[in-house]
């Protein structure tokens, strides 16, 4: 499998969903743990898309919360919406079903098959982190929305 460049996995990811993410943060999005990356514009990401992944998955956190207290859910109900909608199968799935395997950059040394489920997930988590780091360009409800993961 050929590795893409940094314009080449942006631009294919954001066709993928159809979110305008920033640039810089759709590439750490799309970064494995000890992949070839290191920095983005300035930022260390000695962990791939780690950092992102727990913004996004505040942010995701955050949206239930709105969502639960604007449509008087009840707590109960709304954390056993939250934890079916943010589950790793269902966060696996979103990556499948948009096809994001190709805009992965991975460790060189990690075989070029299939990603673990949790790997996956976290990836979906970190779109999220980045529409939340992007400066409003994609609203994060919207994000999770295009992603399958909002209520």
């Amino acid at each position: 499998m050929a590795t893409l460049s940094q314009a080449e996995a942006v631009q294919g990811l954001r066709n993928s969903l159809g979110l305008h993410l920033d640039e810089n943060y759709a590439w750490e999005a799309v970064q494995m743990n000890k992949s070839p990356t290191t920095e983005i514009d300035g930022r260390k990401i000695p962990y791939g898309n780690q950092s992102l992944a727990c913004i996004g998955r505040a942010a995701a956190d955050t949206e239930y919360a709105y969502f639960a207290r604007n449509t008087r859910l009840s707590p109960g109900d709304a954390a056993e919406l939250r934890q079916d909608r943010l589950s790793r199968s269902r966060l696996a799935a979103a990556f499948d079903r948009f096809e994001l395997l190709p805009f992965i950059s991975r460790n060189p040394c990690q075989p070029n098959g299939d990603l673990s489920p949790l790997q996956k997930a976290d990836t979906v988590f970190a779109i999220v982190g980045a529409a939340k780091c992007s400066n409003e360009q994609v609203p994060v409800a919207q994000a999770m929305h295009v992603l399958g993961i909002y209520p």
